[in-house]
């Protein structure tokens, strides 16, 4: 109850003293830049989510590269990473590579048109890196389980499949 005092208490604060300074309504790129000056004066960073954990790197152990190859949508997922601001690209984890982290091999779709969808390399560096709003830009899909079938983890997140699976 009192957590939620604060946090209520912290709101008001927080959008009385932006009426101060901009007026009514709040410009969004003010209350973004307000809250990342805010973050930098308290020495805070912005949190961001691990895109890859224990158990999605024990599968991907499990799970070389080549290991799933021409199985489609039978391939097990190892995670679902997706941009949260735009959707205009979703990454399904298929396998690791035994000689990097960092690289991962996987399905992606390309949201604004399905057709340039495609199996690659992804570099999970890069996507940690990619900032949108201050803000990390990927993020990992908590809803789709490690080894869930890559046609049910389409199917629920509401992505294309292929057309070719058929």
């Amino acid at each position: 109850m009192l957590e939620a005092r604060r946090s209520k208490v912290s709101a008001q604060y927080v959008s009385k003293s932006l009426h101060k300074n901009v007026g009514t309504p709040i410009d969004k790129t003010y209350l973004i830049n307000y809250i990342k000056n805010r973050n930098k004066q308290r020495g805070n960073k912005m949190a961001q989510q691990k895109l890859i954990t224990a158990e999605v790197k024990k599968f991907l152990a499990k799970h070389p590269s080549g290991s799933q190859d021409g199985l489609k949508g039978e391939a097990k997922v190892a995670c679902r990473l997706f941009c949260p601001f735009s959707h205009a690209f979703t990454w399904y984890i298929l396998e690791g590579y035994e000689d990097s982290d960092n690289i991962v091999y996987g399905y992606v779709v390309n949201n604004a048109n399905p057709d340039f969808s495609e199996y690659g390399d992804i570099d999970l560096d890069e996507l940690k890196g990619l900032k949108q709003f201050g803000c990390p830009a990927v993020e990992r899909d908590v809803s789709i389980p490690v080894g869930m079938k890559l046609s049910d983890a389409l199917e629920q997140s509401s992505d294309p499949k292929p057309d070719w699976w058929d």
